[in-house]
This record gives structure tokens, C-alpha cells and sequence, in this order.
């Protein structure tokens, strides 16, 4: 009996002799193992540190030790303060070599503060918070990793970041730190897109490295679609592949993947920098500048012109704007702005003559008065001083400027047709009008364009577009904003929710689906309160209507008629370019059959030109309006000898001289017009007035893609021109003032 718990003693103080084994030394930072096991990890032992332990179990240490490059100091895990990396140090697997996370050159382990919260520098790699550069030390994949506290909105749970690193919308006042530390709920961010063929990822427009669509995605305005830049060449020359209304150079096509809409984007000197009077620009295509623009200073085609910014001025309590004074269309006081001596204090219109005496009869024209020439334009302000003037009067104290309904709201009741239009949600609007008697429901909006009229409206709500907003438009037609933009494509005027004011853009395919339907106004234009607000005279409508713009006479290079303007200032008269008089001309005869092959015809305005019966008019139709307007090209040519033959009294009388042929044209023959462009380019840069031909057939262009001829039976205004069957390329031509 007593040997038995003798034996079980022994036993037991065995088994705490052993348990020493692998433990730490009395002192310092050693391990207690066997000699030759210390020996053979590179270690060296010391005495007296293992009381406990066998005679060859001694503490061991290894002061220096390296891993991946990293030294350290062996000891155990539970007293390293940096990070232990097993593998190199004696004795058990907690004990490990333990390198310092603070590296004195790369950085690493360095704190660092960034708008009230403290972070650590951190290899990219290895950073769960969100990153700041240049707050650390070292290398520029060391960057200040700090903390990604989480948040709620409205039920939304979202994450506390700079506001500039949110793919969705930032709410304020929820997040610890600064200021640019803000709540960011996902709205959207990281989903996937498609446009135009293209796939692409919904992102704050802030972190797009490619190009943007809008309209694409769930969340706020500024999550869009964000798409692959591809590269393109082009004679030489590198682009990139980008929507055609994107780009600041001029477009090629058949270089791209993609839509129709995709095309290669030759830089043509858009982004130089360029000066004029003192003032620096930058050479932008003409769609896309928002300042003042200045020809002959950019290389490339010639719509791309230095853009120059428009700084403010004032006189006598009157705004203006910085601009030279031959693109003022009121008063100009010296005196008032940086810059040269033409760059001079503008009050009362400014930018060709676009002044705040609008025609504003119809929706349509209210709706186009108020606009910017592009939708780019309204961006991040508040919109044109008339929209601004207008929408002030007809809403006082709102405070939304950049929102679809207030675009839409402004320009019907101002136009006199509807003065108790809503503002505000789309669901109160698509309500309003399909209960109101003064609007017609003309059905949805799909691919039957020719449902669409000048003046209607084009809604959506978020339950019909599938999204948490809808949407609301105008559609005024092509014909009407070229009247004030001529250089213009666009088909729509809109507006959106604190991304935009109004501004022209769009066309007839933009809206297709997305549940949006179409509404017509039935009413009359006359007795609304809000007519009269911002109004012109009826002088000013006159010159309008013309065609023409009020303009100081100095910049007028076409044909100036007084008393149609209401400035009040007789250098401010209505001028109506060449362009827009050939045009108005050429419109007048459509329809006309004087021109008609089967029809002898004697030109009214040269006696020497007579074309008979069975001859195709096509090139004396473009010469006679070109002669009404003032315009002489000559007559080069002269009747082939089986008109001599057959009609020997007008040889006699000298009725032979022929005016340029389409080949003539289309050779560059025809003096006092210049080459515009060919094929896609001369498209692009087309104004009406201009002519266009393929070398078999000559014509006027006209408004949208359309222009003015004489067919075989009558004039005719068509597409010719733009269907892509044309016997060559087509080539535009422009009177050269």
C-alpha cells in the first residue's frame, strides 16, 4: 500500500520535471530546451535559467533572426508587440521570430491621422479600411489605412468613407471624422451596365477612368455607367473609342466596338491650351465649351475652338459678362474685365446674340429659350440667366434649379399654356396630366417615332422605369432649337435632379422603354398669369421668326434688318446670316414644280440661263436661290451641241451658259464656298444654308437630317444626303463671308 502511492509520487513529479520543457527562462527571452536542439536552430544556451529542468536542458536564445528580408529577435508570440513569423527559431511552435510592424523605410507600422481618425501605414495589400495617400513614409503602395466605421440612413446601411471613395450617395452628419467623411450607402455602385453593345460597371462618376452614360443605373444621379475607353487610330493619328457627343475632336467611325453611336474620337487639338487677349483657354469642341469661343486657334477640324471662361462684371447695378464685344449682343463698357482691349464688359445678351428677349409662344420655343445649347452645359449650376429669371418669377422662394420637372414646369407655363402645372415628384405630374382636360394621352413611347410633336411631354415614374425615380422631358424638335443653336442635333430639352439644369440634348431613340409615355397639350396659348413674366416684345419675336438674331451690328456678317429688336440700343439690330437666308430661300420653293425635269425653265435672275425639257434642274435650282440671296457662283459651263442643234434661236439669243454642275461641286470648282468636310466630318459640321452633294446630285441642307432639292417632279425637302447610298461620300460646302 505505501509503495503504491510512493510509485505514484515519483510518478507525478516526473510528469512537472518534464512540463518545464519548452517553457520560457527564468529570465529574458529564451526558451528552455535541449542544448543540441538550441545548436541546431543557430541558438546559443546559458546556465542557471532552468533550475527545473535535466542537466541538457539549458535556455536557449537566438537574438537575431530573418524572415522574407524582415529581422527580428526570437520569442515567444504572447510577448511579441509586432508580428511573429514562425520557422526560424528553437523550441516549441510559439516561439517565434518577431519582427516590429513599424519599418523605418518603407513605413509600415507608422501611425498616421487623416480628418480626426487615427490609422496605421499599411501596405495596400493588407488594408481592410479604407486608404489615404500620402499621409505615410516610404513607398506609394504605403498608404494610411484607416478604419471603415459602419451607418445607417433611413434604413440603408452604408459605410463611413471619404466622400470622393463613394460608388454610391454620401449622407452627412452620421459618420465620426471631418467633414469629407460622410455615410456611403451602395446605390448602385459596382452593378453591372450595358450601352451601345459595351458592358461597363455603375460608379460615382468620381472613380470612372473611362467614359460615363447616365441613365443606367440604380442610386443617384452621379452613379453612372462607367465604360472602357478603347484605342483607336486613324491616318496617323490615335483616339479613343467614345460616344460621337463626347468628343472634343471629330469623330471616325468603323474603328470602334460598339453602337452606332461609338466612334473613334481623334483628338484634333481638343485639351491644348490655347490664349487670346491675355486670357488662357483650352481648345474644346464647340458642344462642350461653356465659356466664350474664338476660331483660328486650335489645331484640328473647325469645330474645335479655344474656350475661354466668361468672368462677371457689372455697371451701374447691372450684371454682364467678360466677352469680346463682337460676340455682345448689348452693351459693352471697357473698363470692367481682365484681358485685351476687345474683351469688354457685355450688358444685355452675350455669345452671338443670345439675349434674355426670348420668343416663348409655344412650349417648344419657352422650352428652348431657357435652355443651354448642351445638356453638359447645365451641369452643376443653376442655368441660363432667363431660365434663372423666369423660373424665379413663376416659382419664388424654390430653391430647385437642377431638377427635371422644373425645367418642364417653367417652360409650359411661361409658354401661356398651362399655369397650374406641378412641380415635384413625377408621380404628382404623371397624375396631373392624365386627369387634367388641357393634356391628351397619345399613348407609349416606343419605337413609332412619328408619334412624337413639337411642344410634347415625355414621362416616366419609378415604378413604371423600375428605379427609385422617374423621369420627365420635352420633346421640342430639331427644327426649333436650331433656330437659336444651329450647329445643333438634339431633339429634346431636360433637365435633372441636382446633376443639371436645362439644357438641349437627346434624340428621338434616347427614351425608348423605361415606361416612359407621351403627353399632348390641347389648349390654347392665351390668358395664363405667367405669360407676360420675362417676356419679349413682339419686335424681338419678329426677329426670331425671321431667323435672325439681335446682335451688335459689328459681329453681323449676313444681312442686318432694323426695327426688329427691343434692346433699346441702335447698334443692337436683328442680323440673319447667308446661311440661314439660303435656307429660309430654299424652304420657300418646297413643293415648287418650276424646277421639274419635264419643264422648260428660264432663270429669273439671268436671262443667258435657260434649261429645257428632260433635264435634270438639280444645280440650277441651288444657283437661282443662291442668286436671291445675292450670291453669284457664274456660269462656267455652257448647253451640249444637241441643245445647239435642236434649239439654234436660243444659241442665237445666247442661252446656252450653264450653271456648276454636282461634279463641279463636288470637285471644288465653285467659287466664294468653302470645303466644310466629307462624309461623316462634313455631316457633323453642317449648318442649314450649306451645300451638300455626291457628285451626281446637289442640294441644300435644312434642318435635322434632312435638305431641300429639286426632284424630277417638284422640289422636294428629304433625307437624301444621309442615307448612306449617296454615289460617293457626300462633300458640304459653306458661303464663305
Amino acid at each position: 500500500m505505501h509503495f503504491y502511492k510512493i510509485g505514484i509520487a515519483l510518478i507525478a513529479t516526473a510528469h512537472g520535471v518534464l512540463s518545464a520543457v519548452n517553457d520560457p527562462c527564468s529570465s529574458g527571452n529564451g526558451v528552455c530546451i535541449s542544448t543540441s536542439n538550441c545548436k541546431k536552430m543557430g541558438g546559443t544556451y546559458e546556465s542557471g535559467l532552468c533550475p527545473n529542468d535535466p542537466e541538457d536542458v539549458k535556455c536557449c536564445k537566438k537574438s537575431s533572426c530573418t524572415v522574407d528580408g524582415k529581422t527580428g529577435v526570437c520569442k515567444f508570440t504572447s510577448d511579441c508587440k509586432g508580428t511573429s513569423l514562425p520557422g526560424v527559431c528553437p523550441g516549441p511552435s510559439d516561439f517565434q521570430c518577431c519582427v516590429s510592424d513599424t519599418d523605418t523605410t518603407t513605413g509600415i507600422g507608422t501611425s498616421c491621422s487623416y480628418q480626426g481618425l487615427t490609422g496605421t501605414c499599411k501596405n495596400v495589400s493588407n488594408c481592410n479600411g479604407f486608404r489615404v495617400k500620402g499621409l505615410c513614409p516610404g513607398p506609394a503602395d504605403v498608404q494610411c489605412c484607416l478604419p471603415k466605421n459602419t451607418c445607417m440612413d433611413s434604413g440603408k446601411s452604408g459605410v463611413c468613407i471619404p466622400d470622393d471613395q463613394c460608388d454610391g450617395y454620401n449622407v452627412t452628419g452620421k459618420c465620426p471624422g471631418g467633414k469629407d467623411i460622410k455615410c456611403c450607402i451602395g446605390g448602385g455602385g459596382g452593378t453591372s451596365c450595358s450601352y451601345q453593345g459595351l458592358t461597363g460597371t455603375c460608379k460615382n462618376v468620381s472613380n470612372c477612368n473611362g467614359f460615363r452614360v447616365r441613365g443606367l443605373c440604380p442610386g443617384p444621379a452621379d452613379v453612372q455607367c462607367c465604360l472602357p475607353k478603347h484605342s483607336c487610330s486613324d491616318g496617323g493619328k490615335s483616339g479613343q473609342c467614345i460616344p460621337d457627343n463626347q468628343c472634343d475632336g471629330y469623330n471616325v467611325t468603323g474603328k470602334c466596338p460598339g453602337g452606332k453611336d461609338i466612334k473613334c474620337c481623334i483628338g484634333g487639338g481638343g485639351g491644348t491650351t490655347c490664349t487670346y487677349q491675355g486670357l488662357t483657354g483650352t481648345c474644346k469642341n464647340v458642344s462642350n465649351c461653356n465659356g466664350f469661343r474664338v476660331k483660328g486657334l486650335c489645331p484640328g477640324p473647325a469645330d474645335v475652338q479655344c474656350c475661354l471662361p466668361k468672368h462677371s462684371c457689372s455697371d451701374g447695378g447691372k450684371s454682364g459678362q467678360c466677352i469680346p464685344t463682337s460676340q455682345c449682343g448689348g452693351r459693352t463698357v471697357t473698363g470692367k474685365c481682365p484681358g485685351g482691349k476687345d474683351i469688354k464688359c457685355c450688358l444685355g445678351g452675350s455669345g452671338g446674340g443670345s439675349t434674355d428677349c426670348m420668343d416663348h409662344h409655344t412650349i417648344s420655343s419657352a422650352a428652348v429659350a431657357i435652355a443651354w445649347e448642351t445638356k453638359d452645359m447645365g451641369r452643376s449650376n443653376d442655368g441660363t440667366s432667363l431660365y434663372i429669371k423666369v423660373k424665379d418669377a413663376i416659382f419664388p422662394n424654390d430653391p430647385y434649379y437642377q431638377s427635371c420637372d422644373r425645367g418642364v414646369a417653367t417652360a409650359v407655363r411661361w409658354s401661356g399654356a398651362d399655369d397650374k402645372f406641378p412641380v415635384g415628384d413625377t408621380r404628382k405630374q404623371d397624375s396631373y396630366l392624365s386627369g387634367s382636360s388641357l393634356w391628351t394621352f397619345v399613348g407609349k413611347y416606343d419605337q413609332n417615332y412619328s408619334k412624337l410633336k413639337p411642344g410634347d411631354i415625355v414621362i416616366t415614374t419609378p415604378s413604371r422605369r423600375g428605379t427609385n425615380h422617374g423621369h420627365i422631358v420635352l420633346y421640342v424638335g430639331n427644327e426649333a432649337i436650331t433656330k437659336r443653336y444651329p450647329n445643333s442635333n438634339a431633339e429634346f430639352v431636360s433637365a435633372s435632379y441636382q446633376d443639371r439644369s436645362p439644357g438641349c440634348g437627346d434624340n428621338k431613340s434616347t427614351y425608348v422603354g423605361d415606361g416612359y409615355h407621351i403627353y399632348r397639350y390641347n389648349g390654347s396659348y392665351k390668358g395664363s398669369d405667367y405669360y407676360a413674366y420675362a417676356a419679349c416684345t413682339d419686335d424681338s419675336s419678329k426677329c426670331s421668326a425671321k431667323g435672325g438674331k439681335c446682335v451688335n451690328v459689328s459681329s453681323c456678317k449676313g444681312k442686318i434688318y432694323g426695327g426688329l429688336c427691343s434692346s433699346g440700343q441702335s447698334d443692337v439690330q436683328c442680323c440673319v446670316d447667308k446661311n440661314e437666308e439660303i435656307y429660309s430661300k430654299a424652304l420657300s420653293f418646297v413643293g415648287s414644280e418650276k424646277w421639274a425635269e419635264n419643264k422648260d425653265r428660264q432663270c429669273e435672275k439671268n436671262e443667258n440661263v435657260y434649261v429645257m425639257d428632260g433635264e435634270f434642274k438639280c444645280n440650277l435650282f441651288v444657283y437661282e436661290v443662291l442668286l436671291f440671296n445675292n450670291i453669284d457662283i457664274g456660269t462656267p459651263n455652257e448647253a451640249g451641241l444637241n441643245f445647239k442643234l435642236l434649239h439654234p434661236i436660243l444659241w442665237y439669243d445666247g442661252k446656252i451658259e450653264r450653271p456648276p454642275c454636282a461634279i463641279d461641286w463636288y470637285n471644288k470648282k465653285v467659287e466664294k464656298f468653302r470645303f466644310i468636310g466629307e462624309g461623316e466630318e462634313g455631316l457633323q459640321k453642317r449648318l442649314r444654308g450649306d451645300i451638300i452633294t455626291d457628285g451626281k446630285h446637289v442640294a441644300i441642307v435644312s434642318v435635322g437630317k434632312k435638305t431641300i432639292s429639286a426632284a424630277t417632279e417638284r422640289v422636294v425637302e428629304n433625307d437624301w444626303g444621309f442615307r448612306g447610298n449617296e454615289a460617293r461620300p457626300v462633300r458640304v460646302f459653306r458661303y464663305d463671308n
